[in-house]
């Protein structure tokens, strides 16, 4: 800045304090006075800029609030007097202006910013955007006040955010799971959350809003049960809710590889259309994991043999690499999934208001998936004597899946009293697999057994769900009704052929070998209904009754066939690995909660529920036999929001529930999908009782723009679904009436004691101001006590692991973009009994990318990793680096096209392992990743906006 410039606005500021200390003013308070803040350059409004009033006569006196999405600023409550009005906004020269307030002031005037980055040295400090509110139970973070390149999307944008993270692939925020995305409350696509945010970009988003969405019936009533789901909602700014945009792209590279796709929005008002697509054999894909389950096949898993309840360490299951994005023009690293994946996919979302009376939405979403993946096992299982027991695999498995899944959202406002609200989705999926496997099983160095197996199944499904819900509001205040029926509906069939050769070795080698084709019927449906009523109860408080029935018919018919050699059909019954088992669970469940507001800062909710549950189950074969089983449980549950001032607030909640088991762990079929490992259920089952008592803090200091927010867990359950492992010591093994060669492993499900666990999340927030950045620091401690059960001796796993990180992401300008992060697990296992299984192992993941624009039109981008695990076995342990990058081109009218050379894996050293611990065995995991490729890549972008109306 010139020294003029310097000394005309040194002038001003003294002439303004000298006005102020010479001129009586009349100590009266102006109720509200508005400002509009708009570009010189083309009348643009500057959205979520903070304006600040100074008096000049007490300079403590500091009026802060951020303009609107018609760039208007509004200050409440000012004592008359002399102020001094600044304002910064990023991209824009400082601004500063001398105002007189007085009881007839009710519109300073439009202020015209010029673009610009100069400074008013001395005079003020540069003024950064509000980036945090907490608004109730509302936590409103401004996306103005965290730069982003331009082609970042909503991913990109809300990662830098405070209290979010991207843990391989799952968004979280205040450390918990995001369920539910919305765009300016409307739903999308359901509730897949990548489609939202790996889909729209960044630009249009105005502000996030974290919180915990309540039931559509909780929100009617203004009852809230505490039963919510953590949710985002993305707030579009004013001027890009009207028009068109979206990208396309289209890439071909080294090894075969491509990569094409796109999105399209025309955003009308309250009609939008979203419009997705990709094609690519990259393993990138912008959709959930929901599309890829849901006609699993346990048995396709080579050597799980129903061992589950393990804890995998490190974030994603410590697989090495970082999440990935939808666009590889902007994105390299891509979801670090297992195997290769070739995906297709295509959605549309519809969204719109007809009438004043009904709101509509609806999206249909295709994807096809092949994934080929190769992995290693090693598994240790320890004995009580002190030996120790290896199983060791090599497996490759082909997976074809295909989905078709919808999503409707009808409601309709009836009147000002009555609104009923439909929700129905569906989905058709099939499933096809082929694994092919390698095992064995030593003892001392002993060779026990060695397996060699071929899986091959196809699986279909198709699943309905609807849910009609009717709400009404009485004429007098708090008195509501609602009332709810839903239906479940799925029916799924599988064939599973198998073929196997399994060589025991003893004093005598023996040779099994097994053909077999099981075919499988799995129905059920589901019928639930709900009556809520609510009343007020004096001034404060509010009284919920519910009742809530539900009745659910499960059929699992599994007939297995031995092929038969002369005729080469498949023939011959294996009434041991075949099954009928019919199962019904009816529950009735009601009770009461009472919600009572202390003040205008305190409300408490408590209440409970009484559960009575017949499980009912009939087995056909292999063994015929019944089940009636009858559950009575009490239910209590409460809740405690507290608000400390409009800067922090705490929430206490604790829940109870119960889960019954389900069809498969109840018969007693056995799964020989790995002969070596076999499975099977547990007719004797009773249902787990679990406590859990949550804890969430958020603080936020709209002055210095620091947030800190704490999140605590805990859960107890009783008569746990723990597993139980019995493993052959010798040829004369016979369990639960299976004879079991030495070595060989039988699994089933036992309910236990002791399962409990404790887990904290933290995370600080603050601006860096010399860097231009923003830092978000987190940290966590858990632990978890698992009961499992090895050849009849009891074991307690514990398992404390240790979370700690950060994230430093740039607020310099769209030119000049990085993110540097890095996160450490530390975890440490002890065993009651089995204490050759205490471990102790470490994982590290290092990043950083970057995008910058050095010189007009070229775009340079980098994005580099290194991921660290030490304390595994010795084959297992890994330090490698992950660097990807590119250099792009822009060009045509706005650079709305772009071509880049790109490179994922530079180093070629890219890896994926995991660790599963428990309490009877821990199993190293390493599977087939994609490698080194290059890829040239067009894209293309769609930018029609209307502006605000």
């Amino acid at each position: 800045m010139s020294n003029r410039k310097t000394l005309a606005l040194y002038s001003k500021l003294f002439l303004s304090l000298f006005i102020a200390s010479t001129s009586i003013i009349k100590a009266q308070s102006v109720e509200q006075v508005t400002a509009q803040f708009v570009s010189k350059n083309n009348n643009e409004n500057l959205i979520g800029l903070v304006a600040t009033l100074i008096n000049v006569s007490d300079t403590n006196q500091k009026h802060k609030v951020s303009s609107n999405e018609n760039g208007i600023v509004t200050f409440t409550k000012l004592p008359a007097g002399n102020y001094i009005l600044r304002t910064n906004y990023i991209g824009f020269k400082s601004f500063i202006s001398s105002v007189k307030i007085d009881s007839n002031t009710k519109y300073l005037g439009v202020f015209k910013l010029e673009e610009g980055t100069t400074q008013l040295k001395d005079i003020l400090i540069q003024e950064q955007a509000l980036r945090t509110q907490i608004k109730g139970d509302t936590i409103e973070i401004n996306a103005n006040a965290y730069k982003t390149n331009t082609d970042a999307s909503v991913q990109d944008l809300v990662t830098k955010m405070p209290g979010i993270t991207n843990d391989n692939g799952t968004i979280k925020a205040q450390g918990e799971n995001v369920q539910k995305v919305t765009i300016d409350g409307r739903e999308f696509f359901g509730d897949d959350v990548n489609l939202a945010l790996k889909n729209l970009p960044a630009e249009i988003v105005d502000k996030i809003q974290v919180f915990d969405r309540q039931s559509d019936q909780s929100l009617f009533t203004g009852f809230n049960d505490g039963n919510t789901q953590k949710a985002l909602n993305i707030v579009t700014k004013a001027g890009k809710s009207n028009g068109s945009f979206g990208k396309v792209y289209g890439g071909y590279g080294t090894n075969d590889r491509y990569s094409a796709g796109g999105n399209i929005n025309f955003f009308r008002g309250k009609q939008r259309i979203t419009v997705v697509g990709l094609s690519n054999n990259i393993n990138q894909q912008n959709f959930s994991s929901q599309d890829l389950v849901g006609v699993s096949n346990n048995s396709t898993a080579p050597g799980r043999g129903g061992m589950g309840g393990g804890m995998r360490g490190g974030p994603g299951g410590m697989r090495g690499g970082p999440g990935g994005g939808d666009n590889p023009s902007n994105n390299f690293i891509t979801s670090n999934q297992g195997g290769i994946n070739t995906t297709n996919s295509l959605g549309v979302n519809f969204s719109d208001s007809w009438g004043k009376k009904i709101n509509f939405t609806g999206s249909y979403f295709f994807n096809k998936s092949v994934n080929n993946t190769d992995n290693s096992i090693e598994r240790i299982n320890f004995f009580s004597d002190g030996k120790n027991q290896f199983y060791k695999q090599t497996s490759s498995t082909n997976t074809d899946n295909l989905n078709h899944r919808l999503n409707f959202r009808i409601e309709y406002n009836i009147d000002s009293n009555n609104t009923l609200l439909i929700t129905p989705k569906l989905s058709f999926q099939n499933n096809t697999s082929s694994t092919y496997s390698l095992g064995n099983t030593t003892l001392s160095n002993s060779t026990l057994n060695s397996t060699d197996n071929f899986n091959n199944s196809t699986n279909n499904a198709v699943s309905f769900n609807n849910n009609i819900l009717y709400r009404h509001k009485f004429s007098k205040p708090g008195r509501t009704i609602s009332l709810s029926v839903g239906t479940d509906i799925n029916d799924k069939n599988a064939q599973t052929d198998l073929v196997t050769k399994t060589i025991y070795y003893s004093t005598t080698d023996s040779v099994v070998n097994n053909n077999q084709r099981s075919t499988t019927l799995n129905n059920s449906y589901t019928l639930n209904g709900s009556i809520n009523y609510t009343e007020n109860i004096g001034k404060n408080g509010m009284l919920m009754l519910n009742y809530s029935p539900s009745y659910t018919n499960t059929n699992n018919n599994k007939q297995t066939n031995l092929l038969d050699t002369a005729t080469q059909t498949y023939t011959i019954p294996n009434s041991t690995l075949s099954s009928n088992f019919d199962n019904i669970l009816t529950t009735q469940r009601g009770g009461a909660n009472v919600r009572w507001r202390w003040n205008e800062k305190t409300n408490l909710m408590i209440g409970g529920n009484y559960q009575y549950v017949i499980l009912e189950g009939a087995q056909k074969s292999p063994i015929e036999y019944k089940i009636n089983k009858y559950f009575n449980s009490v239910l209590p549950n409460a809740m405690l929001s507290h608000q400390f001032s409009k800067k922090s607030n705490i929430r206490l909640f604790y829940r109870t529930s119960t889960n019954a088991p389900s069809v498969t762990q109840l018969q007693t079929v056995i799964d020989n999908s790995n002969p070596l490992l076999l499975s099977t259920g547990n007719a004797n089952l009773k249902q787990e009782y679990a406590h859990s008592f949550t804890t969430r803090y958020g603080y936020t200091n709209t002055d210095n723009n620091r947030s800190f927010y704490l999140f605590l867990n805990g859960n107890m359950t009783q008569d746990y679904l723990a597993n139980t492992s019995l493993i052959a010591k010798d040829s004369n093994t016979v369990i639960n009436g299976v004879k079991l060669a030495p070595g060989t492993q039988l699994t089933l499900p036992e309910n236990m004691d002791g399962n409990w666990s404790v887990n904290s999340f933290a995370t600080y927030g603050l601006p860096i101001k010399k860097l231009k950045s923003n830092l978000n620091i987190n940290g966590g401690v858990s632990y978890t006590r698992t009961p499992s059960k090895i050849n009849n001796l009891v074991n307690l796993a514990s398992n404390y692991t240790i979370t700690t990180g950060g994230v430093l992401g740039s607020n310099i300008s769209e030119k000049i973009d990085f993110t540097i992060s890095y996160t450490a697990n530390y975890s440490i296992v002890e065993n009651s009994v089995q204490a050759n299984l205490n471990n102790n192992y470490l994982n590290q993941l290092s990043s950083i990318k970057l995008n910058i624009v050095p010189y007009k039109n070229w775009v340079i981008r980098s994005d580099i990793s290194n991921t660290n695990y030490t304390g595994l076995s010795a084959s297992f342990n890994q330090n490698f680096f992950l660097w990807s990058g590119g250099v792009g081109y822009k060009f045509l009218q706005n650079n709305a096209a772009e071509l880049a050379l790109n490179t994922f894996d530079i180093l070629n050293q890219n890896n994926s392992i995991s660790r599963t611990v428990s309490g009877n065995y821990i199993e190293d995991n390493k599977t087939l990743v994609l490698n080194r490729y290059f890829m040239l890549v067009f894209t293309y972008n769609i930018r029609a906006f209307k502006g605000a109306k």
